[in-house]
């Protein structure tokens, strides 16, 4: 099977859109950072899908720098990645590395270097915070003078009102997944039709109630989703790399094959039986 697709090194279509930036400036309305959003397959240095954004650390306040890309992986994915390079922007390193190196990427923050989610109830809704790596990042950065400006001077009445606001927001605050239960998030995220760990087989949305039990995962389950699963699952390589994703299409396969063999026979069974009706 062909499929055609766009692909770009992330690291160059980052810099394209700092030189349009740069040259485009005067015509642009007054902004803090510029974020493209792209249906572009981003390519990582070892030219592979494993990149879904890009931005430069610590670069909010350099005209031009202070930009990011970001692929289209589709609802509140996107978001998050978007997340991500903005908060690269305001100083943050990876967790795992740099200065976010006392913070373990498994931890599933914001700034995990790897895009995933997370069936560990300690850890699920970790995707849409900061690390304390992070935030401490973030917050020295905003406290130098690379961040000269996004300073702006508030006056008394205003910051005081600020904090009445934010007292009440957090007074108010209900925590991730007491609001939406795991069903409603992917609806929300995806669509409709959408649930946990569904897959569309022969037209029927089927879930695999054991994907959480097995000991067998995507390194990166968003490159896998893209794949033609039918055609890539038959190669030993592809089938590790995706091992959870070609586990659940082979079991469904059969399944549907299954189904549709019986569905064969009992057609064959009513035709003979008619055959022998009309004959006597």
């Amino acid at each position: 099977m062909f499929r055609m697709s766009l692909a770009i090194s992330a690291l160059d279509a980052v810099n394209r859109v700092h030189v349009w930036i740069r040259k485009f400036a005067h015509l642009l309305p007054s902004h803090d950072h510029v974020v493209l959003i792209t249906k572009f397959d981003l390519l990582s240095s070892r030219n592979d899908s494993a990149t879904q954004g890009m931005a430069y650390v610590g670069a909010m306040c350099v005209l031009g720098d202070s930009s990011s890309v970001v692929e289209d992986i589709g609802g509140l994915t996107t978001a998050v990645i978007a997340a991500h390079e903005i908060a690269h922007s305001l100083g943050s390193y990876h967790d795992g590395s740099g200065e976010g190196k006392d913070c373990h990427r498994s931890a599933n923050y914001l700034m995990s270097p790897v895009a995933s989610g997370s069936e560990e109830t300690s850890t699920f809704a970790n995707s849409l915070l900061l690390s304390p790596c992070s935030t401490r990042q973030v917050e020295n950065f905003l406290k130098s003078t690379q961040s000269i400006c996004l300073r702006k001077r508030a006056s008394q009445k205003e910051k005081q009102k600020f904090r009445k606001s934010l007292d009440i927001e957090q007074s108010n605050k209900i925590r991730p997944g007491e609001l939406f239960d795991r069903n409603r998030q992917c609806q929300l995220a995806y669509g409709p039709h959408y649930g946990v760990c569904l897959w569309c087989i022969s037209g029927s949305c089927v879930a695999n109630i054991k994907f959480s039990k097995k000991d067998c995962n995507d390194v990166n389950h968003a490159f896998c989703q893209k794949m033609n699963l039918e055609e890539m699952c038959e190669t030993e390589t592809f089938g590790k790399i995706c091992c959870s994703s070609c586990e659940n299409y082979i079991y469904y396969s059969r399944m549907a094959l299954k189904k549709h063999r019986k569905k064969v026979a009992t057609k064959v069974v009513n035709v003979v039986e008619a055959m022998n009706s009309t004959n006597i």
